[in-house]
């Protein structure tokens, strides 16, 4: 919404004040679903709660910290009495004290009164035509009696007070019953079996007023009718004609059976008997259906519900409602109901949900830092095990007008009821930190929907609740709303920043501070900023004193100058909007080592972005969209400490992680498990004033519990299983997160990050943690939330987080690529020979699939949500993953590896080698114009052993700019170095390229792959997805046939023709990145030749889908193969040498394997599905 803060503490009080004195309601919130072992830690020391204000529906308290903690009704629990005191309702009952009512009836007869109302309800000992029920207000009563005999009234308690007054009739099975309550009077008839009386016959004496109809309500001139009946859920209205003033109500009256079985099925019929003066008199007969009462399912006793309710203001401070699918347009409204359905209501196709709204509590909130809240209900009726949600309404309602056809908007789900068989009374908790989102934003809260799925997408029930939404026995049954929180500017030790916005509007907005918002958060029509500024304060802390420097980036100037310390990016005098911001420290470097200046920004249509940090882009470089809000925070840095084991030493090890800013997995990937854990603050400042509270659960079930910089420690034999950690003080519970998270590598499980006192370890079944990362982090804060919308692939969006490296992707030195990977995409034959020829023994890297998988996502052919764990579950953006160490999921070390091995995809010619200038020239050219949509294969020269190889790296370039006539400079992000951007150049006059010792390269196009291969990447999708799938490999692989050679020259390998492999069209030539040395190519069927030579001990296959024949240890010779179409394979080898040996192999798809070692002139092997013929010719 719009920023309207108030700008200082007496305008804040103001406000508070105004709101509590015209009225509004809390109710108390649920407890959540799951327990947790939670401690509520203050920097001062709590009194005894005190109220601190009153209104007639809700109650301030203190306890001397700072804290308040509201309470607000569904009804007015307070009335003011005649001097204009507030004086809280008691609708107990107690023994007549007076001798004539406010309206001048004689009590002389009546026995039991209201103890505190100012509607007071008078109770005979025996209802008579002469001693109704008596109800008054004002000058209005409403005397009412059952046409039918009753017995003499009993009272029924509620501890030691009476509540309810029972009458029986002579009619075995029927009663009547009675209470007071704070706005009227509510009737039970209580069938207790099955009846054929489904009549029910009043007497009703009206003072001051007549009863009218829904239909004479809507019209202007109300009038008296003699006689008239009500239509089903239709209600009847008490009216002062001659003073045009609504009184009260009789609610439709409504049936519910034992197993909360509802029925609307009732109606009245209401004839005018007698005028008397300022009396009126009228017969009501309320007919029931027959049909519903003889139900052969039908659970007794039944309660059929007629109520009268005084209507005493014309200020709504709380409404209610519930909606029905089955009836799309009817209304079930607070007015013609005093229950509120859930789930079923007569059958699974009435669809029900309601609806609840507290008036005032948004402004109540506006800016406050929330820190609990409760919702409290009363079931009526409750199945057992029946799932509701309770979710945020954002936008506006009035429960006379709300059907299932206008439901307001909802938004995120606040809580989780399970309901037990008819569970009364129950407190739900509502998620604390989604409710300070809202109140720090001053986000719309327009009241709760109670329903039966958390996005509202069922189109049924099988279960159903009743909630009461307004009878009141001393406020024990209506909904309450309990709220603790904090002014959040009463609480302001901590390094601060501040900030404003320039509007469309050619206005400054009101200031934001330390993670509140300023400008416009109000939808997709917020008014567009244009500039912004912002400052710095200290506070005390260890913050650079030049403060920070920050720009802002429209379409129409591009970035702005930076500015420092409260001057304006962007332009006040323009209509340039502003599309992304930066903020740094105003040092020669952007990080700080005590603090990270964190920010985001508001964007419509999208909502609020995720956090930069440090000199990040924030922002939407969309067309069309822009920036109309923003917020900053100061964020301290933490440093956690640990001590763990490791196999086969009990001494202990010291570890540590955060201290750079971006470690978070904390131990060696062989450790046993951590023994000894702290945390301190990187600014001693910070650390002395705002204590960190730690708690530790060891193997043994001890819990320990300690301070920021104090080790709690256990033994060699006795590591930690479960951590928690929580902010001791208001300053910072309201602006961070402190966050944990941690492993277990033995079992590969993991749990996602706690905070703010959860307890991590829950799901990990008591098991020693291997692995612990801890971090502090703005409210809201989601790791790899998109920061900034950008039309090209952006570093710190669209890379990955964490380096090319063994420990980062969790996986031994020892590791390679995985066979059964390969033969997944290759086929059994082609597979097994790419894994025992083609690649590395051990670790080689991952710098192609780290860079394919990348480019695949930032294209969206896959979308992130398939790759995230518990860890990643919120990530929008590639960066925002965790390497992979330690987690349940192996999903994206899958995607990397599987991306890693299409490498050897049949790959088109159209690689643009730097070794000639047309070649350069082509390679600027290819990226000016489709800078982001290729992968860039670097090479360079290594003397390994005396030998020259050459290596092979994959980068993506970002974008390029010629920086001197024939000189380039390419932006390029090297999958080895998470986060940043790198710079190659190249020059085309003197056809050379440099970045960092790497001298050549090429392009791939990544369009080109997934338009060439998106079926096969569609493979990997589904293998990824389901472990158990079989990819299929034969709907590419059938075809094709593969060369596989390892020292020999490209040159050596020929057509039947004599010409170059290399030369042929319809050969594709896959490079290896590893071993250069190995050659390796897809050619059509046909004659090939192989000539080996220089005793180099050769190494050629030949392989297709369903066979293959391999020759090992060739020194001098040539190999003659034929591809032919029933994919046989017929080769030839002729040595040189008749006494050289050659080892001779063949395999099938089916694993069938043929092994000689063959010496002689000529040897020739037929190879063929199931069978295979090797023949030494002399």
């Amino acid at each position: 919404m719009k920023s309207t803060k108030a700008t200082n503490k007496i305008v804040s009080l103001l406000l508070v004040m105004a709101m509590l004195t015209s009225g509004f309601c809390i109710p108390q919130p649920s407890v959540h679903a799951e327990t947790e072992e939670t401690t509520t830690v203050t920097n001062t020391k709590p009194q005894a709660e005190k109220i601190t204000q009153k209104t007639e529906n809700a109650t301030v308290y203190g306890d001397g910290t700072g804290k308040k903690r509201a309470e607000i009704y569904a009804q007015d629990i307070r009335f003011k009495d005649e001097k204009g005191k507030l004086t809280d309702y008691d609708t107990s009952l107690k023994d007549i004290t007076e001798r004539e009512s406010e309206t001048g009836e004689n009590l002389a007869t009546y026995d039991y009164q209201t103890t505190t109302t100012d509607k007071m309800t008078y109770f005979p000992q025996k209802i008579t035509t002469k001693t109704p029920i008596l109800s008054e207000y004002d000058q209005y009563a409403v005397k009412i009696n059952p046409k039918e005999t009753v017995q003499t009234g009993t009272l029924k308690k509620e501890g030691k007070e009476a509540m309810q007054i029972a009458y029986e009739t002579k009619k075995n099975g029927v009663d009547y019953q009675y209470e007071s309550t704070t706005d009227g009077l509510k009737e039970s008839i209580i069938l207790d079996k099955k009846t054929d009386q489904n009549t029910f016959e009043f007497n009703i004496t009206l003072k001051n007023c007549s009863l009218v109809s829904q239909e004479d309500l809507k019209k202007e001139s109300k009038k008296e009718n003699k006689s008239w009946q009500t239509k089903e859920g239709e209600s009847v209205f008490l009216y002062d004609i001659k003073e045009d003033r609504l009184i009260g109500t009789l609610p439709a009256a409504f049936m519910i059976d034992a197993e909360g079985n509802y029925s609307e099925a009732c109606n009245y019929n209401i004839t005018l008997v007698n005028k008397n003066n300022d009396e009126k008199q009228y017969h009501m007969v309320l007919k029931v259906s027959k049909q519903y009462l003889g139900d052969a399912d039908r659970a007794y006793p039944v309660t059929i519900d007629p109520t009268v309710t005084w209507n005493t203001s014309d200020v709504r401070k709380f409404s209610s409602a519930y909606v029905c699918s089955t009836a799309p347009n009817s209304n079930y409204t607070d007015e013609n109901t005093n229950i509120l359905c859930v789930g079923k209501r007569d059958t699974a196709k009435d669809l029900c949900r309601a609806y609840l709204k507290f008036e005032g509590v948004e402004s109540l909130l506006a800016g406050m830092y929330v820190e609990k809240a409760n919702l409290e209900l009363n079931f009526h009726q409750s199945d057992a095990g029946m799932k509701m949600y309770v979710r945020q309404v954002t936008s506006g309602w009035g429960a006379p007008k709300i059907t299932y056809s206008n439901q307001p908007k909802r938004a995120e789900t606040l809580a989780e009821i399970t309901a037990s068989a008819n569970m009364g009374k129950t407190t739900v908790p509502l998620d604390e930190e989604l409710l300070d989102s809202r109140a720090r934003d001053e986000g719309r809260m327009c009241g709760y929907e109670i329903t039966t799925s958390k996005d509202d997408s069922d189109t049924s029930s099988g279960k159903s609740a009743w909630i009461y939404n307004s009878v009141s026995v001393n406020g024990t049954k209506i909904p309450k709303l309990t709220i603790e929180y904090y002014d959040k500017e009463d609480y302001t030790d901590c390094p601060r920043i501040t900030y404003k916005v320039y509007d469309e509007g050619k206005h400054w907005s009101v200031e934001g501070n330390d993670g509140g918002f300023a400008g416009d958060n109000e939808g997709e029509d917020a008014m567009a900023a244009r500039a912004f500024q912002a400052s710095v304060s200290a506070n005390g802390y260890s913050i650079p004193s030049t403060g920070i420097k920050y720009r802002a980036y429209s379409d129409e100037a591009g970035w702005s100058a930076w500015k420092t310390n409260g001057a304006a990016a962007g332009d006040t005098s323009k209509t340039y909007n502003m599309k992304a911001v930066e903020m740094q420290w105003n040092t020669t470097s952007a990080e700080n080592a005590y603090y990270d200046l964190y920010y985001r920004v508001y964007v419509p249509g999208r909502g609020w972005l995720g956090w930069a940090k440090n000199a990040q882009t924030a922002g939407d470089y969309t067309k069309g969209n822009y920036i109309s809000a923003m917020e900053a925070v100061i964020v301290p840095k933490i440093r956690y400490l640990y001590q763990y084991t490791i196999p086969n030493s009990n001494a202990p090890h010291l570890g540590y992680g955060g201290g750079s800013g971006n470690l978070f997995f904390s131990s060696s990937q062989g450790n046993d498990y951590i023994m000894a854990f702290k945390t301190e603050y990187k600014d001693e400042n910070f650390g002395k004033k705002h204590m960190l509270k730690n708690s530790i659960k060891f193997l043994d079930g001890v819990y320990n519990t300690d301070m920021t910089n104090t080790w709690i420690v256990g033994d060699t034999s006795n590591g930690i299983t479960k951590l928690s950690s929580q902010f001791c003080d208001v300053s910072t519970r309201s602006r961070y997160n402190i966050e944990y998270m941690g492993s277990v590598s033995a079992k590969n499980v993991e749990e996602g990050w706690k905070k703010n006192g959860q307890w991590l370890g829950d799901t990990l079944g008591d098991a020693v943690l291997n692995n612990i990362a801890v971090r502090i982090v703005p409210k809201e804060y989601q790791k790899g939330e998109k920061a900034c919308y950008s039309n090209g692939f952006e570093v710190a969006e669209d890379g990955y987080s964490f380096t090319n490296s063994l420990q980062d992707l969790g996986i031994k030195k020892t590791h390679r690529l995985p066979k059964e990977k390969l033969v997944q995409l290759y086929g059994e034959t082609t597979g097994k020979y790419l894994y025992e020829k083609i690649c590395p023994q051990e670790w080689g890297g991952y710098c192609f699939g780290l860079a394919m998988s990348n480019q695949l996502l930032y294209q969206k052919k896959y979308d992130y949500s398939y790759f995230t764990t518990k860890l990643d579950q919120n990530s929008k953006r590639v960066f925002g993953l965790e390497a992979p160490a330690g987690k349940k999921s192996s999903k994206l070390l899958d995607l990397i590896e599987y991306t890693h091995a299409s490498w050897f995809f049949p790959w088109s010619e159209g690689k643009t080698e730097i070794t000639t200038k047309e070649g350069l020239n082509q390679l600027v050219s290819k990226i000016q114009t489709k800078k982001q949509n290729y992968i860039m294969i670097i090479h360079k020269e290594v003397i390994e052993n005396g030998e020259t190889e050459v290596v092979e790296h994959a980068t993506i370039p970002l974008s390029i700019k010629q920086i001197e006539q024939n000189k380039y400079e390419i932006q390029l992000y090297n999958v080895n170095y998470p986060g940043r951007v790198e710079t190659a150049m190249v020059n085309t006059y003197s056809k050379t390229f440099e970045y960092e010792d790497y001298t050549s390269a090429y392009l791939i196009d990544v369009t080109e792959a997934i338009e060439l291969f998106g079926n096969r990447y569609d493979e990997i999708m589904k293998k990824i997805q389901n472990p158990s799938y079989q990819i299929n490999n034969a709907s590419y692989m059938k075809d094709a046939n593969v060369i596989l050679a390892e020292n020999v020259a490209a040159s050596q390998i020929t057509n039947e023709e004599g010409k170059c492999i290399e030369d042929l069209e319809d050969v594709s030539k896959v490079d290896n990145f590893d071993n250069p040395s190995n050659l390796m190519y897809y050619v059509p069927e046909g004659t090939y030749h192989v000539a080996a030579s220089d005793q180099k001990d050769a190494s050629i296959t030949f392989v297709n889908y369903d066979t293959s024949v391999s020759y090992d240890n060739l020194k001098d010779g040539e190999i003659s193969a034929i591809f032919k179409k029933d994919d046989s394979i017929q080769s030839d080898m002729k040595l040189d040498n008749k006494t050289d040996t050659v080892k001779v192999s063949t395999y099938d798809k089916h694993e069938n394997e043929t092994k000689k070692i063959c010496s002689g002139k000529q040897i020739k092997v037929m190879s063929e599905d199931n069978h295979a013929n090797i023949k030494v010719v002399k």
